[in-house]
Formats: C-alpha cells, structure tokens, sequence
C-alpha cells in the first residue's frame, strides 16, 4: 500500500492505494497540539476501509509521504527554537534593516499607505544572541581576514548558556569559499553537539547577503522542531511495523527523505499548498488544460497559484511573514479566507478573517463550543451546505446554532436579518476571494479569461460556483 497525508489547518487529508489499485480516502480534524495524532488518525481511518485491521497499517504500508503545516504554524506563530546567529564582524545588522525593506515586506498594498506607522516585525534571531566573528574572504573567495578561532568558540559558548538551540552560520562571500562557515559548524559540533547547526554556504550557495542570512536564520529556528516532529511520526509508524520510506513534501514540489527535512526545514514553508498545485497540474495535463489557476478553499485560508502551458510557476524568493526565504517554491498566495474564518462586524464594518475557529473548538454548527460565526456557518445557514450530510455523512452539523451565532454577531449589530447578514458575509468572503485570484493572475499579466479554474479544498467547490 501507499499513502499521502495533507496536514492542513483545520483538516487532515488522507489517501491511501491499495496493492488492487484501490482508492480509499478520510478527512479528520488537524490535532494542532500534536501534529503527528491527526495524521496517524487520518492513516488508520483509510486503512479500515480498505479493511486493513488495526495494527497491522505499518507492516503493510510500503512508502508514505505528507505535507504539512508544521513548519508554517511555527513560524508564523514564533514558535521555533531560541536561535542564535555568527556573522562577519561589522554586519550584525544585516536581519534587522532587511535590506531597507523591514517595514514594508509582506504587507499588502492597503496595509503601507501609512508608511510612518509601520514597524519592523519582530526579529527572527534577537540582537542579543547575535555574534561576530572575525573572519573575512572576498568575492573571489580569497581570505582577507583569517578566521578567529578562539573568538569564536567563546561567542558559541556564550549563545548556549543563553540557552539557544539551533545556531545559523552567515559569512560574507561563502559560498565562494565555505571553509570558515564549515570551520565554524565544526567548533559547535565540539563545543554543544546537542545544538541544530545551519549553515548558508550548505542551505543556499548564492549571491545575495540579506537573503542568505534570512534563509539560513529561518531554518535554523524552525530545524529543531521539524527534527522532533519527523522523528515522532517515524516512530509511531516503526512502532507499527513501517518499514517503508518516510518522504515529506517541500515547497518546491519535491519530497524530502524524511532524514534530511529537519536540515532543510525552510523548504517546507508551503509544503502542503504546493502538493495541491502539482496535483492539479497533473490533472489538468491529463485533460489537456495547460493554464490554470488554482484555488484551495481550506479551513483556515484560500491559497490560489498559477499552472502556464502545464508547469506550476515556481517563485525564486517568497516573502513569508514579513521575512524573506530564497528557496525555489511553487508561487502560492494565501489570505486568511477558509472555512473556518470568523466573521466579525468592527466600527460598523462587516469583515471576514484572517482569524479562524480552526477544527477545535471549530465554527459554532460544530457544537464543539465555538460561538463565533464563520464561512462555513453562513454556508449552512443558506443551505449550502447540507447539516446532514457533512464529511460525507460522518458528522452532523447543528443549523441553530449556526443561525445564532451570526444573529448575534453580525445581524443584529448591523440591524439586519438572519439570512441578509449571512448573504452578506458570504459576498464578502468571496470578493476577498475574487480579489486574490486577480491580483495573482493580472499582476502577472495574464489574462484569466486564458485559465480554467480548479477549485478544491473542504470548502473551495462551495464557493467557486459564484
């Protein structure tokens, strides 16, 4: 058997194919907590419908592979390691000016009008745990300054009694000559060899200071977490008796061997997002569509990209909350309009996310405890998505409480009916919507009218329609 896993932010999906050729698939909540339960549930509930008995899923599992949102989670929500940072001496500034570009990266068009309100975001490596070393080669690769060893041992030591645990490597001009950087990860390894070590001479050998360092930062912090997390997922599958290949999905439409993830960690930024792109692209090639654009409504957010005459287009440099990453990924744009996006009236003004009710406690039709109104029960509310019959029938949905919530928080604070407010929160998320899915294909300069639209995700169908 194989099988494939797309962790999202508010569902797990699984497929699973049989020896027979056989498709079985399941849809379960995301367990946010512990990314590695969800999957494992999403596994066992496809393997019981290919009547594979608990406890025996492993042994008979040749090769599994997934895309997550571990990678992403943690870093949009700062919630990687305590990450230090060894520079050349004199550019320890290089990841807090941004290239002049920290108070503007990332944000949307709107969000920079007010230039002299805007602020820095909050540094991925503190300027504390910065440290320079001197060393210097020069574009050519040859050595100006040598390096200082000993300097640089005691700035290792002083990063790890401030408790950090990944360190990120950064000279200037290494990737013409990684000798110091490579020198450098050494001294770590004997002074704390239990510390996560990036270098940027190893993870992107190319021209481009900020870009190197902000990468090589990026991964650093999140390497640990992917490392845990990786190795959890192994053993509760090896628990199992899983003897096949663990791969894990990147950004670029790869797959890692699941040994070498945590060493490129930031790779797998858009992990799951880029799984659904390719996917389209090969079904678009076996209808012979070679543009399309796609759309993947899921819990949490609405990501769109572009597939021209059969390739996904691929991105040199993404900007990823607020900083930016150099590694090759399939170009995909998201905004925080899912399923699970709660609708909210401020100041008179009605809006919909980017906050979302996730799968736990989830929209209020769930009866899990959530109260505040989301798409999804607007959807039910209108009687597009039928109560009854959610997730094929598996789970029931509870319309009254779904008419309540969106009485109390947007009809009746808008002085509007049940059914107008929730049409109204619907428009507004699909405009939001509509509104990316120009941007992504006008500012490019294509032409949608050239494009056919695949829309998919737990609720993107739903939607798409209008």
């Amino acid at each position: 058997m194989f099988a494939g896993s797309d962790i999202g932010g508010t569902f797990t999906d699984t497929v699973l194919l049989t020896a027979d050729g056989d498709l079985h698939v399941s849809k379960s909540p995301t367990t946010k907590e512990q990314l590695t339960q969800g999957a494992l549930t999403g596994l066992g509930l496809a393997a019981s419908r290919a009547g594979v008995a608990k406890g025996h899923v492993g042994r008979q599992l040749a090769y599994y592979a997934h895309g997550t949102t571990q990678a992403t989670n943690a870093f949009i929500e700062r919630k990687g390691v305590q990450t230090g940072l060894l520079c050349t001496r004199g550019f320890r500034d290089v990841l807090r000016t941004q290239r002049a570009m920290a108070s503007w990266a990332g944000l949307a068009a709107h969000e920079t009008l007010h230039f002299s309100a805007r602020t820095h975001p909050d540094p991925i490596v503190s300027v504390d745990r910065i440290r320079e070393v001197e060393e210097r080669v020069d574009y050519k690769g040859s050595v100006i300054v040598p390096l200082n060893e000993g300097q640089l041992r005691e700035a290792v030591r002083e990063l790890v009694a401030d408790g950090v645990e990944a360190i990120a490597i950064a000279f200037l001009w290494a990737f013409r000559n990684d000798a110091y950087e490579r020198r450098a990860a050494e001294i770590i390894a004997e002074e704390a060899p239990e510390v996560f070590v990036s270098t940027a001479s190893q993870l992107l050998p190319v021209l481009g200071e900020y870009e190197r360092t902000s990468t090589t930062a990026i991964n650093a912090y999140l390497g640990p977490i992917i490392a845990r997390y990786v190795t959890n997922l192994e053993r509760e599958l090896r628990s199992d008796g899983f003897e096949g290949g663990l791969s894990i999905m990147e950004s670029g439409g790869g797959v890692l061997p699941a040994q070498d993830a945590a060493g490129q960690a930031a790779a797998m930024l858009t992990s799951g997002p880029a799984g659904g792109v390719l996917a389209s692209a090969a079904l678009a090639a076996e209808k012979g569509w070679p543009n399309v654009i796609t759309s993947d409504m899921g819990g949490t957010s609405f990501d769109v990209g572009l597939i021209v005459d059969g390739q996904p287009l691929l991105t040199r440099t993404a900007e990823v909350g607020r900083f930016h990453v150099a590694l090759p990924m399939i170009g995909v744009t998201a905004i925080g309009s899912g399923g699970g996006s709660i609708a909210q009236v401020q100041d008179g003004h009605l809006t919909v996310g980017p906050q979302s009710a996730g799968a736990h406690p989830g929209p209020a039709c769930y009866g899990r405890g959530g109260a505040r109104p989301t798409i999804t029960d607007v959807d039910v509310v209108l009687g597009f998505i039928d109560p009854d019959y959610f997730l094929g029938g598996e789970m029931s949905l509870d319309r009254e409480r779904a008419v309540a919530a969106v009485e109390e928080h947007v009809a009746r604070p808008l002085g509007l009916g049940v059914l107008e407010a929730a049409a109204g929160v619907r428009k507004v998320a699909d405009n939001q919507m509509a509104d990316l899915l120009r941007k992504v294909t006008l500012r490019a300069g294509y032409d949608p009218r050239d494009f056919v639209l695949f829309a998919y995700g737990g609720a993107g169908p739903t939607h798409a329609h209008r």
